[in-house]
Formats: C-alpha cells, structure tokens, sequence
C-alpha cells in the first residue's frame, strides 16, 4: 500500500470490501501453511477478518463502514505507530496477491474512501509454478520442508493410469451435443441484465492503470482555488491536446500529479491569452527532474547505493511515429530476450530519451549524463527519437561516451536539419558506411605505403654503370698511353 501521508489513512475514514469467492478447505490450508510462513500471523489474521465481513454463502461488496472497526478487532490503538502497523500489513498481503486497494476521491466532500478486493490463494499447483513466491516460501522455511509440503499437498498419480504404452481417449460429451439452445428469441432486459457482470480485479486493476494519467478531473481537484493560474487550467478540459503533452512530460520526467499542479502554478507557464507555454513547462518539468535526481543520488550515496529508480511506461503519440516504427534497427546483444527487431525500433521511436537511457545505458543514471541530453533535448532542439538514435549508434558501435565527442555528433545532426526517427537512421547509417570505407582505405594506404617503403630501401644506393672493354675495341697504342700519361702528370696524380 503506496501511502504517502499516514494522517490519509485513519481510524475515520471508511472503507468496503469486495469478495467474488468463498474460502474452499483446501484454500484455508494453504493460507495456513503456505502463505502464513511467508507473510506472519498478523497479515493472515487481517485477511481473514476481512474474509469475514461478508457472509460466506455471498459474493459482492460490503456496505461502507469507518476503519475504526478494523482497528477494534485487531487490537491495533488508532494512532502513527498503528497507522503504520496496519499498512505494513495491508502491503504484505498486497504483495503476495491476496488482496488489491484502491482509493478513491470524493469530489463533493473531498473525502477518501478505501475500497478492498480479495482475491483467492492460489491453487498448489499455480502457486508451486510461481517462481517468486516460491522462492519466497524457501526463504522462510527452507528447502526440504517446502519440497514435503508440496509432496503433502499434491497427490501423486496411481502407476495403473501412468501407462506410457496405453491408449488414452477422452469420452467427455459436449455442451452442443446435449443441449439446444433458441436463438433467435430477443430479450433486451435479460441481455443488459447480463452485462452487468461482477466487476473482476484484473479488469480494475487496469482501469486504476489508465486512471494513474493525469487526467483534468485529477489536475482541477488538486489545483489551487487562489491560484492565479486556475482560470487557465479549467479551460484545458477544452483542449486534450495540452492535457496529452503534460501527461507526456509528466512520465518523461517522472513527475505525479504533486509536482505537475506545481508546475502548472508557476509564473511564465501559461501565455496571457491562456495557452498553454509547451516549452515553458518542459524547462520547468525538467529542472524538476533534475533536481530529485540529485537528492536521489544523495539518498542512494547515505543508503550505500539502494536504487529507487523505476521504469515506467511513456504514453506518446502513435500516429505521428506510426510510419518510422517500419525502419527497423539491430537489437543489441545484450536486449535480444526482451526485444525483438519490431519492439525495439519501436522503443526508441516513442519513448523518451530519459527511458532509453535507463534501458541502453544504465537504469541509474548519473547527473552529468543527463544534464548533457537534456541540453540537447532543449537547447540542440533535438528531438527524443533522434537521441535515442544517438544512444544506440554510439552504444552498438562502441563509440566513446565523451561530452565533447557526443556535442560534436549533435551539433552535426542539427546542422543536417535530422528532426525524425527515420532521418536519425538514414544519418547514421550513411556515417558507419563512411567511417568502413575510411578505415578500408586506410588499411589499403598503409600497405602500399610499407610495400613503397621496403622497395626504397632496396634501391637507395644507384647503379653506376661500369666500362667493360670488348673485343670490338681496338687496344691503344703506345703513344696514346704515353699522351694519357703526360697529362695525368700535369694533375699530379701520378709522381
């Protein structure tokens, strides 16, 4: 149970309980000894006395009463420390599955009421084939009492029936083989009676999903009534294009709805005809950003590194990437069981820049990192899918991660006009074709270079041609020789 303030969840507020099973024998053992072990006897006991506030032979909800009555029946005293208590145990319920709340918001009292849904333990057989729990399970009792316990709990098949050479044929008989049913009697009271089936925790868990966005009701019902800014947010029930760019940024930075009301408030954010500032609001948004990052980083640096970062799901436009999502990029090694080609090219078509850094880089990231793309995301004017791109070239490629070498990168895609998904691969892949062809011809180069070289130093001394006589010449005579050496005396080289 995700509960912020202690003083929202109170011996005063009221709350009502959903069941759509009644506990089975088996299911009482298995809360028994399963699912006791792994989350106490206070947990189990909260549990049941939940179970019991609706008769057995009933499905449905409960009639609204206050928490007070939880309190008196556990032996909890209604104050911080009990608070306290009674939400751990509600989380350890919640986290094993036996239970789901949800919290709602009246708009007319602004008051709070808590809405509990059972659910079911699981059957031996689906929970000896949930990982985590098992696991769980080992922890707390051991290895060789949970392997008796599903020895004790699972009957073995008799050897007369586990024949591998017998011949198994089903005689079940089907529905349509026994029964008829008339078709064509239309009854519209009976078919809307129909609809209205009993709401399922899987179907809410999703809508309280879809609700987790920021919609106007949620902004308007937090939003200052003083503020001077809340004549502009009323009138964005009017304009679902700005209510999709602040949910857009509010999953890019990571800002609930706290924060985005504040954000909302500040000066400069609204243009004084009313619209809404887009970029205004997305400096703001990530200053914000960043300056939780930083305290997070400080947390984590006290706390001996315990992350807090999580991964959340980024609603972007699909329409507008719908047509680059067909450019397909290589998943990396390291991706390859969570992606394939289709959903990675998907993931950096649409998702934010700050998502894709946690994914390809690290899923915490350090300031410097993000302060760096975040300057080229606002000031670069560099679109997410575009440093996405640049994430998964300079990644993929093993390029450096250097400040000034990633600038120089972004100031050429700016200087190339690259604002889409589509252009960003063209780009890069045009530069890897390049840089191969410079590396090839440098290779070449060098090898001509070092074979040029060796013939040099083979023929650095010349070749002076040498008089040989042959037969053709005629020998000099004596007064020839005689003459020659007349005038080699007149040099003085011959004494």
């Amino acid at each position: 149970m995700r509960m912020t303030n202690p003083l929202h969840f109170s011996e005063n507020h009221r709350f009502m309980i959903y069941r759509d099973f009644s506990l089975s024998p088996l299911d009482l053992r298995m809360i028994s000894i399963i699912y006791q072990p792994m989350v106490g006897a206070y947990a189990i006991s909260l549990y049941l006395l939940l179970n019991h506030q609706l008769p057995a032979e009933k499905i449905g909800y409960t009639k609204a009463d206050q928490l007070r009555k939880l309190f008196l029946a556990l032996g909890i005293e209604p104050n911080e420390r009990g608070r306290q208590l009674l939400i751990e145990q509600y989380s350890k319920l919640e986290a094993v599955g036996l239970l789901h709340t949800f919290r709602t918001e009246l708009s007319q009292t602004e008051e709070y009421i808590y809405e509990f849904i059972l659910s079911a333990p699981l059957k031996p057989a689906e929970f000896f084939q949930t990982q985590h729990l098992l696991l769980l399970l080992r922890d707390k009792i051991g290895k060789y009492p949970v392997i008796a316990l599903r020895a004790d709990l699972e009957g073995e098949q008799q050897p007369d029936v586990d024949d591998p050479y017998g011949i198994r044929e089903e005689l079940s008989m089907p529905f349509y083989e026994i029964f008829s049913l008339d078709s064509q009697t239309i009854d519209l009271e009976f078919e809307q009676a129909s609809i209205k089936s009993k709401p399922n925790v899987q179907t809410q868990v999703n809508e309280h999903e879809e609700e987790e966005r920021l919609q106007y009701g949620h902004i308007i019902r937090r939003f200052p009534k003083n503020s001077a800014n809340r004549i502009h947010v009323e009138k964005l029930k009017d304009h679902q294009d700005d209510l999709v760019l602040i949910n857009y940024l509010a999953e890019k930075y990571r800002l609930n709805l706290k924060e985005m009301c504040q954000l909302l408030d500040e000066e400069g954010v609204f243009s004084t005809k009313g619209k809404l500032l887009g970029d205004q609001l997305e400096h703001k948004a990530n200053e914000t950003f960043l300056q939780s990052r930083k305290r997070e980083e400080n947390v984590e640096w006290s706390s001996l590194g315990q992350a807090t970062a999580s991964l959340t799901e980024v609603a972007a436009t699909e329409d507008k990437n719908a047509s680059e999502i067909a450019v397909m990029l290589k998943v990396p090694d390291w991706l390859i069981e969570q992606y394939d080609s289709s959903s990675y090219s998907k993931l950096l078509s649409t998702e934010p820049h700050t998502q894709v850094l946690r994914i390809l880089v690290a899923p915490n990231i350090s300031r410097p990192t993000l302060n760096l793309f975040s300057k080229l995301n606002l000031y670069y004017r560099l679109p997410d899918a575009v440093l996405n791109v640049l994430v998964h070239h300079i990644r993929t490629t093993k390029l450096p991660w250097k400040e000034n070498y990633i600038e120089k990168i972004a100031a050429s895609l700016q200087g190339e006009q690259i604002q889409t998904f589509v252009q960003a691969v063209e780009y890069f892949h045009k530069e890897s074709e390049a840089r191969s062809g410079v590396v090839k011809a440098t290779a070449s180069g060098s090898s001509n270079k070092k074979k040029a070289g060796f013939k040099e130093k083979t023929t650095q001394k010349p070749k002076i041609p040498i008089f040989r006589a042959t037969e053709q010449d005629e020998p000099l005579s004596a007064e020839a020789k005689e003459e020659i050496k007349q005038k080699m005396r007149q040099f003085g080289k011959v004494t």
